[in-house]
């Protein structure tokens, strides 16, 4: 054996010898680790035999009457809610025949009604209204207008005007002849009026079924079927009245017709308030330093408005006369006549001053009368209108001379024209003796 060949056996062998002592000290240990590892798992099968054997009795019935309970608890919802859809089934059913009868006897009332209005004929009505009130020129006009186109669309109305007492009945309609007249000039405190203190308070349209509440409202309350309506009329934020409305027996109550026909007449009311202050405002000037009376009722919503300073006084123009040519040269033989002068036109101004002046009379006039219908009345009959109603006739005479005493006007007394006609139906003998008659020859 060669050299090389012993030196590789000798190294193989010291291999082997070193590699068995160290598989020997590998073999130890994992004999070691194999009897811990069996050590261990005999104490885990030791420990988990017990609990193979555990059982769970009470759990178990816990578990079991919760599952009762539970499902009781279901059952009794399922059958509340079948009973609650049930109930709803029944209100249903009653609200549908409460609906078919209420649809019957709307029919039915309809039916019986003398005079119903169609859709189509109210709206008519409600247009020819609006144009015809436009064209009044006093308050009290206005509110017979009111009235009467109120009356078309309502069996039973009645106008109650503000005053600083209270209200008082102004006038009626629908109501037979002896109520209408019990009603007429009567007095009514809105204190005793839920309806009308409400109507007033909120200036909207109220109603009420309870006409039992309504004791100060009897006389309109007797012949009326609920519901009651009350409509305030306001003017530049301020209540000038109440128009009361209901159906009778029989007969209809349309409040949206009502509605839109009071609201056409604030609008008009408002027009002639402030048309009425434009013409104060108007007044000359040198009468600024005169004291300020109260105005009339139709612009006392007017009256706390800040003043304007007047315009000038109107001066008229003075036309003067058309030229007049001069005659021709006369041929003989023919006679020409002289030129006979042309009559001179009032200019237009001065005729719009007139216009104006009467106009103006004849509201304040208005006024007067609106206001004091009953004292119109004994006036009428005593023949002394001018003592009972003397505090409104001086202040008004005293804003219309404000106004037209230094125009073309004073040459006509309207104001004691309006008087006569108005106030006096055309009999200048009731104003009685104490009246100091017109300021200039009529």
């Amino acid at each position: 054996m060669s050299a090389g060949a012993e030196y590789a056996d000798r190294l193989l062998k010291q291999l082997r010898e070193s590699l068995s002592e160290r598989l020997a000290g590998i073999q130890d240990e994992l004999q070691a680790l194999e009897a811990d590892l069996s050590s261990g798992v005999n104490r885990l099968h030791e420990r988990i035999g017990p609990l193979r054997d555990f059982s769970f009795p009470a759990v178990e019935t816990l578990f079991t009457e919760a599952l009762d309970q539970a499902a009781r608890e279901n059952a009794d919802e399922q059958a509340g809610l079948v009973a609650d859809r049930e109930r709803l089934e029944r209100e249903r059913g009653d609200l549908a025949r409460e609906r078919l009868e209420l649809t019957r006897e709307r029919e039915e009332l309809q039916a019986r009604s003398s005079e119903p209005v169609a859709a189509d004929g109210a709206l008519e009505e409600l247009v020819r209204f609006a144009g015809e009130v436009r064209r009044r020129e006093t308050q009290e006009e206005i509110l017979n207008a009111l009235l009467d186109a109120a009356g078309a669309h309502a069996s039973l109305v009645s106008l109650l005007i503000a005053r600083p007492a209270g209200l008082v009945v102004w006038s009626s309609r629908g109501y037979p002849e002896d109520v209408g007249r019990r009603l007429a000039g009567s007095s009514v405190s809105p204190s005793d009026s839920p309806l009308l203190r409400d109507a007033l308070d909120s200036g909207a349209v109220r109603a009420t079924e309870d006409l039992s509440a309504e004791r100060a409202l009897t006389a309109m309350t007797a012949a009326a079927a609920p519901p009651l309506h009350a409509f305030p009329l306001r003017a530049l934020r301020k209540p000038v009245a109440v128009l009361v409305a209901a159906a009778s027996d029989g007969g209809s109550c349309n409040p949206q017709a009502l509605a839109l026909v009071v609201q056409t007449t604030e609008l008009c009311i408002e027009n002639l308030a402030l048309r009425v202050l434009h013409e104060m405002k108007g007044a000359p000037a040198a009468a600024e330093s005169a004291p300020k009376e109260t105005p009339p009722p139709a612009v006392r919503a007017v009256a706390a408005e800040r003043p304007v300073p007047p315009p000038p006084p109107f001066q008229p123009a003075t036309a003067a006369p058309p030229p007049v040519e001069p005659p021709r040269p006369v041929e003989p033989p023919r006679v020409v006549e002289p030129p006979r002068p042309a009559a001179q036109p009032i200019p237009s101004e001065e005729e719009k001053v007139h216009a104006d002046a009467k106009r103006f009379a004849r509201l304040l006039v208005s006024e007067i009368k609106l206001y004091n219908q009953s004292r119109v009345a004994e006036g009428r009959q005593n023949r002394d209108l001018y003592v009972r109603l003397k505090r409104d006739i001086d202040k008004s005479r005293e804003m219309y001379e404000r106004r037209f005493s230094r125009t073309a006007a004073r040459k006509v007394d309207y104001f004691h024209d309006e008087l006569i006609r108005i106030l006096g139906d055309n009999d200048p003998s009731t104003l009685g003796s104490d009246y100091p008659g017109p300021r200039v020859e009529t």
